[in-house]
Protein backbone atom coordinates (compact mmCIF):
# COMPACT_ATOMS: atom_id res chain seq x y z
CA UNK A 1 0.00 0.00 0.00
CA UNK A 2 2.70 2.46 0.98
CA UNK A 3 4.64 1.71 -2.21
CA UNK A 4 1.59 2.31 -4.37
CA UNK A 5 0.87 5.56 -2.56
CA UNK A 6 4.46 6.70 -3.04
CA UNK A 7 4.30 5.92 -6.76
CA UNK A 8 1.04 7.81 -7.10
CA UNK A 9 2.43 10.71 -5.10
CA UNK A 10 5.58 10.88 -7.21
CA UNK A 11 3.49 10.71 -10.37
CA UNK A 12 1.32 13.56 -9.11
CA UNK A 13 4.35 15.69 -8.21
CA UNK A 14 5.97 15.02 -11.57
CA UNK A 15 2.79 16.02 -13.36
CA UNK A 16 2.50 19.15 -11.25
CA UNK A 17 6.10 20.12 -11.98
CA UNK A 18 5.55 19.42 -15.66
CA UNK A 19 2.47 21.61 -15.56
CA UNK A 20 4.41 24.44 -13.90
CA UNK A 21 7.07 24.14 -16.59
CA UNK A 22 4.45 24.38 -19.31
CA UNK A 23 2.92 27.41 -17.60
CA UNK A 24 6.14 29.32 -18.18
CA UNK A 25 6.03 28.84 -21.94
CA UNK A 26 3.92 30.27 -24.73
CA UNK A 27 2.48 28.06 -27.46
CA UNK A 28 4.30 25.09 -28.94
CA UNK A 29 8.00 25.25 -28.15
CA UNK A 30 11.01 22.98 -28.47
CA UNK A 31 12.15 21.13 -25.34
CA UNK A 32 14.99 22.72 -23.42
CA UNK A 33 18.38 21.21 -24.34
CA UNK A 34 19.14 18.33 -21.96
CA UNK A 35 22.44 19.85 -20.83
CA UNK A 36 20.65 23.01 -19.64
CA UNK A 37 17.42 21.49 -18.35
CA UNK A 38 18.28 21.28 -14.63
CA UNK A 39 18.91 25.01 -14.40
CA UNK A 40 16.01 25.82 -16.74
CA UNK A 41 13.53 23.85 -14.61
CA UNK A 42 14.87 25.37 -11.38
CA UNK A 43 13.39 28.73 -12.38
CA UNK A 44 9.85 28.67 -11.02
CA UNK A 45 7.00 30.88 -9.90
CA UNK A 46 7.19 30.02 -6.19
CA UNK A 47 10.82 31.14 -5.82
CA UNK A 48 10.17 34.21 -7.97
CA UNK A 49 7.26 35.20 -5.76
CA UNK A 50 9.33 34.73 -2.61
CA UNK A 51 12.12 36.99 -3.87
CA UNK A 52 9.82 39.66 -5.26
CA UNK A 53 7.68 39.71 -2.11
CA UNK A 54 10.78 40.87 -0.28
CA UNK A 55 11.99 43.33 -2.92
CA UNK A 56 8.57 44.94 -3.29
CA UNK A 57 7.61 44.61 0.37
CA UNK A 58 7.14 47.24 3.08
CA UNK A 59 10.53 46.71 4.73
CA UNK A 60 12.40 47.81 1.60
CA UNK A 61 10.00 50.78 1.16
CA UNK A 62 10.34 51.14 -2.61
CA UNK A 63 14.15 50.91 -2.77
CA UNK A 64 14.72 54.63 -3.33
CA UNK A 65 18.36 55.45 -4.08
CA UNK A 66 19.87 57.04 -0.98
CA UNK A 67 17.07 55.75 1.25
CA UNK A 68 17.34 52.97 3.83
CA UNK A 69 15.08 50.71 1.80
CA UNK A 70 17.58 50.63 -1.06
CA UNK A 71 20.46 49.76 1.26
CA UNK A 72 18.41 46.88 2.67
CA UNK A 73 17.61 45.70 -0.86
CA UNK A 74 21.30 45.72 -1.83
CA UNK A 75 22.15 43.76 1.30
CA UNK A 76 19.38 41.26 0.55
CA UNK A 77 20.77 40.61 -2.94
CA UNK A 78 24.34 40.40 -1.63
CA UNK A 79 23.22 37.82 0.94
CA UNK A 80 21.75 35.74 -1.89
CA UNK A 81 25.03 35.89 -3.81
CA UNK A 82 26.90 34.60 -0.77
CA UNK A 83 24.40 31.73 -0.50
CA UNK A 84 24.94 30.88 -4.15
CA UNK A 85 28.71 30.88 -3.79
CA UNK A 86 29.35 33.55 -6.40
CA UNK A 87 32.63 35.44 -6.33
CA UNK A 88 33.07 39.14 -5.61
CA UNK A 89 35.16 41.24 -8.00
CA UNK A 90 37.41 44.16 -7.14
CA UNK A 91 38.30 45.46 -3.70
CA UNK A 92 36.18 48.59 -3.46
CA UNK A 93 34.78 49.51 -0.03
CA UNK A 94 32.33 52.10 1.22
CA UNK A 95 34.86 53.85 3.41
CA UNK A 96 32.78 52.96 6.47
CA UNK A 97 34.40 52.05 9.75
CA UNK A 98 32.67 48.70 10.10
CA UNK A 99 34.68 45.62 9.27
CA UNK A 100 34.29 43.82 5.94
CA UNK A 101 31.82 40.97 5.61
CA UNK A 102 31.28 38.35 2.92
CA UNK A 103 28.21 40.23 1.76
CA UNK A 104 29.90 43.64 1.61
CA UNK A 105 32.44 42.30 -0.90
CA UNK A 106 29.62 42.28 -3.47
CA UNK A 107 28.72 45.94 -2.86
CA UNK A 108 30.38 48.43 -5.21
CA UNK A 109 29.78 51.94 -4.01
CA UNK A 110 28.78 54.84 -6.23
CA UNK A 111 29.54 58.35 -4.87
CA UNK A 112 26.50 60.62 -5.13
CA UNK A 113 25.54 64.01 -3.74
CA UNK A 114 22.45 64.12 -1.53
CA UNK A 115 20.47 67.09 -0.27
CA UNK A 116 18.65 66.75 3.09
CA UNK A 117 16.56 69.29 5.01
CA UNK A 118 17.85 70.80 8.24
CA UNK A 119 14.50 69.89 9.78
CA UNK A 120 14.87 71.86 13.00
CA UNK A 121 15.15 75.05 10.93
CA UNK A 122 12.35 74.26 8.47
CA UNK A 123 8.84 75.68 8.77
CA UNK A 124 5.75 76.96 7.01
CA UNK A 125 4.66 80.40 8.21
CA UNK A 126 1.62 82.48 7.29
CA UNK A 127 2.34 86.21 7.21
CA UNK A 128 1.65 87.65 10.66
CA UNK A 129 -0.16 84.50 11.76
CA UNK A 130 0.58 80.83 12.40
CA UNK A 131 4.02 79.23 12.05
CA UNK A 132 4.20 75.45 11.75
CA UNK A 133 7.54 73.76 12.50
CA UNK A 134 8.44 71.07 10.00
CA UNK A 135 9.41 68.47 12.57
CA UNK A 136 6.49 66.07 12.94
CA UNK A 137 4.28 68.15 10.64
CA UNK A 138 5.94 68.53 7.23
CA UNK A 139 7.95 66.12 5.09
CA UNK A 140 10.18 67.26 2.23
CA UNK A 141 11.26 65.01 -0.65
CA UNK A 142 12.46 67.46 -3.30
CA UNK A 143 14.06 70.84 -2.94
CA UNK A 144 14.79 73.98 -4.92
CA UNK A 145 18.04 75.92 -5.16
CA UNK A 146 16.44 78.54 -2.90
CA UNK A 147 16.08 77.87 0.82
CA UNK A 148 13.01 80.09 1.12
CA UNK A 149 9.86 80.30 -0.99
CA UNK A 150 7.15 82.93 -0.57
CA UNK A 151 3.75 82.85 -2.21
CA UNK A 152 0.01 82.95 -1.61
CA UNK A 153 -1.40 79.74 -0.16
CA UNK A 154 -3.80 77.94 -2.48
CA UNK A 155 -5.81 74.94 -1.28
CA UNK A 156 -7.12 72.36 -3.76
CA UNK A 157 -9.65 69.65 -2.93
CA UNK A 158 -9.44 67.01 -5.67
CA UNK A 159 -12.43 64.85 -6.61
CA UNK A 160 -12.11 61.12 -7.17
CA UNK A 161 -11.04 59.84 -10.59
CA UNK A 162 -10.26 61.97 -13.64
CA UNK A 163 -11.04 65.64 -13.18
CA UNK A 164 -10.26 69.08 -14.54
CA UNK A 165 -9.21 72.33 -12.93
CA UNK A 166 -11.61 75.27 -13.26
CA UNK A 167 -11.01 77.44 -16.29
CA UNK A 168 -8.52 80.19 -15.52
CA UNK A 169 -6.76 78.32 -12.70
CA UNK A 170 -3.36 79.90 -12.12
CA UNK A 171 -0.95 78.35 -9.60
CA UNK A 172 2.20 80.16 -10.70
CA UNK A 173 3.85 81.59 -7.61
CA UNK A 174 1.51 79.70 -5.25
CA UNK A 175 2.29 77.47 -2.32
CA UNK A 176 -0.18 74.63 -2.87
CA UNK A 177 -1.78 72.35 -0.30
CA UNK A 178 -3.90 69.65 -1.88
CA UNK A 179 -6.11 66.82 -0.75
CA UNK A 180 -6.60 63.76 -2.99
CA UNK A 181 -7.44 60.08 -2.77
CA UNK A 182 -4.52 57.63 -2.67
CA UNK A 183 -5.73 55.79 -5.78
CA UNK A 184 -5.48 58.96 -7.85
CA UNK A 185 -1.99 59.97 -6.74
CA UNK A 186 -0.15 59.78 -10.07
CA UNK A 187 -2.94 61.50 -12.00
CA UNK A 188 -3.14 64.33 -9.46
CA UNK A 189 0.62 64.83 -9.39
CA UNK A 190 0.72 65.18 -13.15
CA UNK A 191 -2.15 67.64 -13.13
CA UNK A 192 -0.43 69.73 -10.46
CA UNK A 193 2.89 69.80 -12.30
CA UNK A 194 1.24 71.32 -15.37
CA UNK A 195 0.61 74.51 -13.39
CA UNK A 196 4.24 75.04 -12.28
CA UNK A 197 3.64 75.97 -8.66
CA UNK A 198 6.94 76.53 -6.81
CA UNK A 199 5.81 74.44 -3.80
CA UNK A 200 3.35 71.55 -3.63
CA UNK A 201 2.38 69.70 -0.45
CA UNK A 202 0.03 66.76 -0.23
CA UNK A 203 -2.19 66.56 2.86
CA UNK A 204 -1.85 63.10 4.44
CA UNK A 205 -3.35 61.26 7.41
CA UNK A 206 -0.06 59.97 8.88
CA UNK A 207 3.07 61.74 10.09
CA UNK A 208 5.16 63.05 7.17
CA UNK A 209 8.75 61.93 6.68
CA UNK A 210 11.50 63.89 4.94
CA UNK A 211 13.80 62.02 2.57
CA UNK A 212 17.01 62.94 0.83
CA UNK A 213 17.17 64.04 -2.78
CA UNK A 214 20.02 62.87 -4.96
CA UNK A 215 21.41 65.98 -6.63
CA UNK A 216 21.72 65.88 -10.41
CA UNK A 217 21.88 68.54 -13.09
CA UNK A 218 18.24 67.85 -13.90
CA UNK A 219 16.77 68.62 -10.47
CA UNK A 220 18.79 71.59 -9.22
CA UNK A 221 15.87 74.00 -9.79
CA UNK A 222 13.09 71.54 -8.99
CA UNK A 223 9.84 72.48 -7.28
CA UNK A 224 9.73 71.95 -3.53
CA UNK A 225 7.49 68.93 -2.96
CA UNK A 226 6.42 67.02 0.06
CA UNK A 227 3.59 66.32 2.43
CA UNK A 228 1.89 67.96 5.39
CA UNK A 229 -0.09 66.26 8.12
CA UNK A 230 -3.83 66.78 8.13
CA UNK A 231 -3.85 68.44 11.60
CA UNK A 232 -1.14 70.88 10.52
CA UNK A 233 -2.92 71.73 7.25
CA UNK A 234 -6.21 72.17 9.09
CA UNK A 235 -4.57 74.51 11.62
CA UNK A 236 -2.95 76.61 8.90
CA UNK A 237 -6.17 76.95 6.90
CA UNK A 238 -8.15 77.75 10.06
CA UNK A 239 -5.71 80.54 10.92
CA UNK A 240 -6.53 82.05 7.52
CA UNK A 241 -10.28 81.69 7.97
CA UNK A 242 -10.82 78.52 5.94
CA UNK A 243 -11.84 74.99 6.79
CA UNK A 244 -10.52 71.66 5.54
CA UNK A 245 -13.29 69.63 3.86
CA UNK A 246 -13.91 66.27 5.49
CA UNK A 247 -14.32 64.51 2.14
CA UNK A 248 -12.76 64.64 -1.30
CA UNK A 249 -14.72 66.45 -3.97
CA UNK A 250 -17.40 64.41 -5.73
CA UNK A 251 -17.67 66.23 -9.05
CA UNK A 252 -15.25 66.18 -11.98
CA UNK A 253 -14.01 69.69 -11.23
CA UNK A 254 -11.34 70.43 -8.60
CA UNK A 255 -12.28 72.90 -5.87
CA UNK A 256 -9.57 75.59 -5.88
CA UNK A 257 -9.45 78.08 -2.98
CA UNK A 258 -7.13 81.08 -3.23
CA UNK A 259 -6.52 82.36 0.31
CA UNK A 260 -4.65 85.45 -0.98
CA UNK A 261 -2.44 85.23 2.11
CA UNK A 262 1.28 84.84 1.68
CA UNK A 263 3.09 81.99 3.36
CA UNK A 264 6.80 81.36 3.62
CA UNK A 265 8.38 77.96 3.19
CA UNK A 266 11.73 77.86 4.99
CA UNK A 267 13.65 74.76 3.95
CA UNK A 268 17.39 75.14 4.48
CA UNK A 269 19.26 72.04 3.40
CA UNK A 270 22.65 70.46 3.80
CA UNK A 271 24.41 68.67 0.97
CA UNK A 272 26.86 65.84 1.43
CA UNK A 273 28.37 62.93 -0.42
CA UNK A 274 26.83 59.52 0.15
CA UNK A 275 27.92 56.11 -1.07
CA UNK A 276 25.20 54.01 -2.69
CA UNK A 277 26.00 50.44 -3.76
CA UNK A 278 25.65 48.58 -6.99
CA UNK A 279 25.65 44.84 -6.34
CA UNK A 280 28.11 42.85 -8.46
CA UNK A 281 28.96 39.13 -8.43
CA UNK A 282 30.84 36.75 -10.72
CA UNK A 283 30.30 33.15 -11.80
CA UNK A 284 33.64 31.97 -13.26
CA UNK A 285 33.45 30.26 -16.63
CA UNK A 286 33.89 26.53 -16.93
CA UNK A 287 36.74 26.79 -19.45
CA UNK A 288 39.86 28.07 -17.60
CA UNK A 289 41.41 29.57 -20.74
CA UNK A 290 38.23 31.63 -21.32
CA UNK A 291 37.42 32.70 -17.76
CA UNK A 292 38.83 36.20 -18.32
CA UNK A 293 36.07 36.80 -20.89
CA UNK A 294 32.57 37.40 -19.59
CA UNK A 295 28.94 38.20 -20.31
CA UNK A 296 27.15 40.88 -18.24
CA UNK A 297 23.60 40.28 -17.03
CA UNK A 298 21.96 43.19 -15.26
CA UNK A 299 18.90 44.93 -13.88
CA UNK A 300 18.40 48.11 -11.90
CA UNK A 301 17.57 47.48 -8.25
CA UNK A 302 16.28 50.93 -7.36
CA UNK A 303 12.83 52.44 -7.68
CA UNK A 304 11.24 55.70 -6.49
CA UNK A 305 11.08 54.85 -2.80
CA UNK A 306 9.23 57.17 -0.43
CA UNK A 307 7.91 60.50 -1.67
CA UNK A 308 5.01 62.91 -1.10
CA UNK A 309 3.75 60.84 1.80
CA UNK A 310 3.46 57.59 -0.13
CA UNK A 311 5.61 54.56 -0.94
CA UNK A 312 6.31 53.50 -4.51
CA UNK A 313 7.00 49.78 -4.16
CA UNK A 314 8.10 49.17 -7.76
CA UNK A 315 7.11 45.52 -8.02
CA UNK A 316 7.41 45.54 -11.79
CA UNK A 317 9.84 48.45 -12.06
CA UNK A 318 12.20 46.88 -11.41
CA UNK A 319 11.58 44.29 -8.73
CA UNK A 320 10.66 41.92 -11.55
CA UNK A 321 13.95 42.38 -13.43
CA UNK A 322 15.99 42.15 -10.22
CA UNK A 323 14.17 38.93 -9.37
CA UNK A 324 14.87 37.55 -12.85
CA UNK A 325 18.61 38.14 -12.51
CA UNK A 326 18.61 36.33 -9.15
CA UNK A 327 16.63 33.49 -10.75
CA UNK A 328 19.22 33.18 -13.51
CA UNK A 329 22.15 33.30 -11.09
CA UNK A 330 20.66 30.44 -9.09
CA UNK A 331 19.84 28.48 -12.25
CA UNK A 332 23.40 28.80 -13.60
CA UNK A 333 24.85 27.68 -10.26
CA UNK A 334 22.36 24.79 -10.06
CA UNK A 335 22.93 23.46 -13.57
CA UNK A 336 25.68 20.79 -13.75
CA UNK A 337 27.07 22.34 -16.95
CA UNK A 338 28.30 25.91 -16.56
CA UNK A 339 28.85 28.56 -19.26
CA UNK A 340 32.30 28.43 -20.89
CA UNK A 341 32.95 32.10 -20.20
CA UNK A 342 32.30 33.92 -16.95
CA UNK A 343 29.04 35.69 -16.13
CA UNK A 344 29.03 39.03 -14.31
CA UNK A 345 25.74 39.68 -12.47
CA UNK A 346 24.89 43.32 -11.77
CA UNK A 347 22.12 45.13 -9.90
CA UNK A 348 22.44 48.88 -10.42
CA UNK A 349 21.56 51.84 -8.21
CA UNK A 350 20.09 55.16 -9.36
CA UNK A 351 18.73 54.07 -12.74
CA UNK A 352 15.60 56.11 -12.03
CA UNK A 353 17.79 59.19 -11.54
CA UNK A 354 19.48 58.98 -14.92
CA UNK A 355 21.30 55.62 -15.17
CA UNK A 356 23.83 56.84 -12.59
CA UNK A 357 24.80 53.46 -11.12
CA UNK A 358 25.57 51.81 -14.44
CA UNK A 359 27.28 54.98 -15.68
CA UNK A 360 29.63 54.85 -12.70
CA UNK A 361 30.33 51.16 -13.25
CA UNK A 362 31.09 51.70 -16.93
CA UNK A 363 33.49 54.51 -16.06
CA UNK A 364 35.09 52.46 -13.25
CA UNK A 365 34.84 48.87 -14.49
CA UNK A 366 35.90 46.04 -12.21
CA UNK A 367 36.72 43.90 -15.25
CA UNK A 368 38.05 45.21 -18.60
CA UNK A 369 35.47 46.21 -21.17
CA UNK A 370 37.69 44.59 -23.80
CA UNK A 371 36.87 41.18 -22.30
CA UNK A 372 33.09 41.79 -22.18
CA UNK A 373 31.14 39.75 -24.72
CA UNK A 374 27.81 41.58 -24.39
CA UNK A 375 25.40 43.08 -21.89
CA UNK A 376 21.89 41.65 -21.37
CA UNK A 377 19.56 43.97 -19.44
CA UNK A 378 16.19 43.17 -17.86
CA UNK A 379 13.78 45.94 -16.87
CA UNK A 380 10.06 45.50 -16.11
CA UNK A 381 9.21 41.93 -17.09
CA UNK A 382 6.42 41.27 -14.59
CA UNK A 383 3.41 42.75 -16.35
CA UNK A 384 1.65 42.65 -19.70
CA UNK A 385 1.78 45.88 -21.64
CA UNK A 386 -1.51 47.78 -21.44
CA UNK A 387 -2.70 51.11 -22.80
CA UNK A 388 -5.75 52.79 -24.29
CA UNK A 389 -4.91 51.01 -27.56
CA UNK A 390 -4.44 47.46 -26.27
CA UNK A 391 -5.43 45.42 -23.22
CA UNK A 392 -3.12 43.45 -20.96
CA UNK A 393 -4.80 40.22 -22.10
CA UNK A 394 -3.77 40.94 -25.68
CA UNK A 395 -0.13 41.01 -24.57
CA UNK A 396 -0.01 37.85 -22.50
CA UNK A 397 2.63 36.25 -24.73
CA UNK A 398 4.36 39.39 -25.99
CA UNK A 399 7.48 41.18 -24.78
CA UNK A 400 9.73 43.90 -26.18
CA UNK A 401 13.26 43.23 -27.30
CA UNK A 402 15.01 46.59 -27.50
CA UNK A 403 18.37 47.42 -29.09
CA UNK A 404 19.31 43.85 -29.98
CA UNK A 405 20.25 44.76 -33.55
CA UNK A 406 21.83 48.17 -32.96
CA UNK A 407 25.18 46.44 -33.42
CA UNK A 408 25.54 43.16 -35.29
CA UNK A 409 22.94 40.44 -35.68
CA UNK A 410 24.65 37.65 -33.73
CA UNK A 411 23.34 38.57 -30.27
CA UNK A 412 19.84 38.99 -31.64
CA UNK A 413 20.11 35.54 -33.22
CA UNK A 414 21.28 34.02 -29.93
CA UNK A 415 18.19 35.39 -28.19
CA UNK A 416 15.98 34.10 -31.01
CA UNK A 417 17.55 30.67 -30.52
CA UNK A 418 16.77 30.83 -26.79
CA UNK A 419 13.20 31.84 -27.56
CA UNK A 420 12.61 28.58 -29.43
CA UNK A 421 12.15 27.08 -25.94
CA UNK A 422 9.97 29.91 -24.56
CA UNK A 423 7.71 31.11 -27.36
CA UNK A 424 7.56 34.86 -26.68
CA UNK A 425 6.06 37.02 -29.41
CA UNK A 426 8.69 39.73 -29.68
CA UNK A 427 7.71 43.32 -30.40
CA UNK A 428 10.18 45.88 -31.70
CA UNK A 429 8.22 49.09 -31.32
CA UNK A 430 9.84 50.51 -28.16
CA UNK A 431 13.25 51.52 -29.51
CA UNK A 432 12.57 55.00 -28.10
CA UNK A 433 13.28 53.66 -24.60
CA UNK A 434 16.74 52.39 -25.56
CA UNK A 435 18.49 55.30 -23.82
CA UNK A 436 16.32 54.99 -20.71
CA UNK A 437 17.78 51.85 -19.15
CA UNK A 438 21.20 50.66 -18.07
CA UNK A 439 22.28 48.82 -21.21
CA UNK A 440 22.72 52.21 -22.89
CA UNK A 441 25.82 53.02 -20.87
CA UNK A 442 27.41 49.75 -21.96
CA UNK A 443 26.46 50.40 -25.58
CA UNK A 444 28.30 53.71 -25.38
CA UNK A 445 31.39 51.74 -24.40
CA UNK A 446 31.21 49.78 -27.65
CA UNK A 447 29.54 46.71 -26.13
CA UNK A 448 26.76 44.80 -27.88
CA UNK A 449 23.56 44.93 -25.79
CA UNK A 450 19.96 43.76 -25.61
CA UNK A 451 17.17 45.05 -23.38
CA UNK A 452 14.22 42.82 -22.42
CA UNK A 453 11.22 44.98 -21.52
CA UNK A 454 7.62 44.02 -20.78
CA UNK A 455 6.18 47.38 -21.80
CA UNK A 456 4.34 50.20 -20.07
CA UNK A 457 1.08 49.88 -18.14
CA UNK A 458 -1.16 52.23 -16.11
CA UNK A 459 0.71 51.49 -12.85
CA UNK A 460 4.08 52.60 -14.21
CA UNK A 461 5.76 54.94 -11.69
CA UNK A 462 2.66 54.86 -9.51
CA UNK A 463 2.25 53.61 -5.96
CA UNK A 464 -0.11 51.01 -7.45
CA UNK A 465 2.83 49.08 -9.00
CA UNK A 466 2.39 46.35 -6.39
CA UNK A 467 3.11 42.66 -6.18
CA UNK A 468 -0.56 41.68 -6.37
CA UNK A 469 -0.54 42.68 -10.05
CA UNK A 470 2.57 40.73 -11.07
CA UNK A 471 2.32 38.09 -13.79
CA UNK A 472 4.75 35.48 -12.45
CA UNK A 473 4.46 33.39 -15.57
CA UNK A 474 6.06 36.25 -17.46
CA UNK A 475 8.79 36.70 -14.83
CA UNK A 476 9.65 32.99 -15.09
CA UNK A 477 9.56 33.03 -18.89
CA UNK A 478 11.79 36.11 -19.09
CA UNK A 479 14.21 34.52 -16.62
CA UNK A 480 14.36 31.29 -18.61
CA UNK A 481 14.82 33.16 -21.88
CA UNK A 482 17.87 35.04 -20.63
CA UNK A 483 19.19 31.96 -18.80
CA UNK A 484 19.48 30.28 -22.19
CA UNK A 485 20.68 33.46 -23.88
CA UNK A 486 23.52 33.77 -21.35
CA UNK A 487 24.68 30.26 -22.22
CA UNK A 488 24.58 30.94 -25.94
CA UNK A 489 26.32 34.30 -25.52
CA UNK A 490 29.04 32.69 -23.39
CA UNK A 491 29.56 30.09 -26.13
CA UNK A 492 29.85 32.80 -28.77
CA UNK A 493 32.35 35.15 -27.14
CA UNK A 494 32.56 38.87 -27.90
CA UNK A 495 29.83 40.29 -30.11
CA UNK A 496 31.18 43.17 -32.21
CA UNK A 497 29.10 46.31 -31.82
CA UNK A 498 28.85 47.51 -35.42
CA UNK A 499 26.14 49.57 -37.17
CA UNK A 500 23.23 47.57 -38.51
CA UNK A 501 19.79 48.15 -39.95
CA UNK A 502 16.82 48.67 -37.56
CA UNK A 503 15.22 45.71 -35.81
CA UNK A 504 12.73 43.66 -37.86
CA UNK A 505 9.12 44.72 -37.67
Amino acid sequence: MRFKFAVLACTFIACALSSLTALAQYGQVAPCPASLKVGFDSINQADSQQILTTLAGPELAGRGTGQQGYLKAAQFVADKLVELGLQPVGTQTSGRSTGPTAESAFLHYVPLQQRLPIVEHCSITAAGRLSIPAKGNVGFDSYSASTQIDGPLTFINCPRGKFQFPQGTDLRGSVVFYQAHDDDFKYVQRKMEQYRAPAIFRIIDHQPVSVGQIVTERNMQETVKGSISKPAARAMLKSLGYGLPREMGRQNLADVTYTNTNVTISNPTRQSQIMVPNVVGLLPGEEPSLQHEFVVLGAHLDHLGIGSGTTFYGADDNGSGSTAVLNIARALVTNPIKPKRSVLFTWFAAEELGLLGSEYYCNHPQLPHANMGCMLNIDMVGRNEASAKETAAENEGSIHLVGSTKGGTSLHEAIMKANEHIGFRFEYDEESVFKRSDQYNFFQQGVEVAFLFGGFHPDYHDDSDSIEKINFKKVVSASRLYYLAVFYAAEHGRFPAIPHEPAPQ
